[in-house]
């Protein structure tokens, strides 16, 4: 059996053909684990599509075929905490680029010793231990000084909605920022880089690459929220990883709203590494602004009880993993990947564990096993149905 025949039934025309969705965990730093999973999954990619080429130029080299892109094999994705998100599919960068922006904005955001005073300032919060200016001007800097962003269209103060369409528009994003005045409700908003059948909550408005970007960095305790201007109106937004870290189920109910009648050719869920309490079984309960102390000792409690909630993203997974046992659509079509071993206790600003934590994962990579199968089992089988699907698209023949 070939890689094709892991694809559903393949209907004609490509409005109809299977939707390859990527959700991305939440997890400051440890984002960096999922781009290592990814860069590891393109790699694969790129050797079976320099295998098919050499049939036809046996002398080509592995380093002259392109190194592929996520854009290019998924048709939505988003990320909480969305930068790794934007650079992917907005910015459409390959994996390569990403990690090092990630590494540099790590760096630039998460200063050594930069815990700041716990002061109240912002509607009786207790004062973010990092400064949001340091993040916003990483951010802009970062993204306009990359060289492969060279239009007009891809600076940081360029619309995060994009007109384009077309192959290079094919894999659309959306990432998520939660309203001020709705988070403790779990109602986070979706900044989409396409045009959606309904935007009512947006009316008609997109916020700049780089608002989009920290908006959903604007993490409580983390860093402070940020008021954007959409329209005619001003909104105070803050993360959207928000009671909502793992969106495995956004990003399957935005592709089932946006696309009527797909089908799912894969569903990929890519962990930032298992937290060291690894049960939150009421957490959208967690009334973190209530509960918030105004004295520095709960204030320290509470920190620490939202840095376990917004890393524990395993009970969606348990959830989704279920579904896909019952639901016919899904079964069989659900990956996950998360490292076990090595990031239990690293904290989502420990830049300088960003070398150690690449060892972790590809440890993870080359050894784990997970449900009487190997990750890189799995992740072989799904470099084939991506690399498939895309030939497919293309008109190409499987053989």
């Amino acid at each position: 059996m070939g890689d094709i025949d892991e694809l559903p039934d393949y209907p004609e025309g490509e409005d109809n053909a299977p939707l390859m969705l990527l959700a991305l965990d939440g997890g400051g730093v440890r984002g960096a684990s999922e781009l290592v999973i990814l860069e590891e999954l393109m790699h694969r990619i790129r050797f079976k599509i320099w295998t098919n080429q050499k049939k036809q130029n046996p002398r080509l080299k592995f380093s002259q075929v392109p190194e592929p892109k996520p854009c290019d094999y998924f048709d939505l994705c988003t990320s909480t905490g969305g930068i790794i998100a934007i650079l992917l599919a907005r910015l459409r960068l390959p994996v390569s680029v990403c990690l090092e922006i990630y590494g540099k904005l790590s760096q630039d955001i998460f200063p050594p010793a930069s815990y700041l005073s716990s002061i109240l300032n912002y509607k009786g919060l207790v004062h973010s231990r990092f400064d949001h200016r340091i993040l916003t001007r990483a951010i802009q800097d970062t993204l306009s000084s990359c060289d492969l962003v060279d239009s007009q269209d891809r600076r940081p103060d360029a619309p995060l909605l994009t007109e384009k369409s077309g192959p290079e528009r094919r894999c659309h994003a959306f990432v998520t920022a939660t309203p001020y005045n709705a988070a403790q409700r779990n109602q986070p908003r979706l900044f989409r880089t396409y045009q959606a059948r309904s935007n009512v909550q947006m009316n008609g408005a997109s916020p700049m690459i780089w608002e989009a970007a920290r908006a959903t960095s604007a993490a409580p305790t983390f860093f402070d929220p940020i008021t954007i201007k959409l329209g005619e109106a001003e909104e105070t937004f803050v993360d959207g990883g928000f009671g909502c870290n793992n969106p495995v189920f956004q990003v399957l109910q935005e592709a089932q709203n946006q696309f009527p009648g797909r089908q799912i050719g894969c569903l990929v869920s890519i962990g930032t590494g298992m937290p060291a309490v690894r049960e939150v079984r009421d957490s959208e309960n967690v009334n973190i602004f209530q509960r918030m102390a105004f004295s520095l000792t709960q204030a320290a409690d509470q920190i620490t009880v939202y840095e376990r909630i917004a890393t524990t993203c395993e009970v969606a997974h348990q959830e989704m993993s279920k579904r896909a046992l019952s639901d016919p659509d899904l079964e069989g079509r659900y990956y996950r990947f998360n490292v076990q071993q090595g990031t239990q206790y690293m904290s989502l600003e420990r830049w300088d564990m960003l070398g150690e934590l690449r060892v972790y994962t590809q440890a993870y990579i080359e050894s784990q096993v997970i449900g009487g199968t190997t990750v890189n089992s799995q992740l072989q089988k799904l470099a084939g149905i991506l690399y498939a699907h895309r030939r497919l698209r293309a008109g190409e023949v499987i053989r």
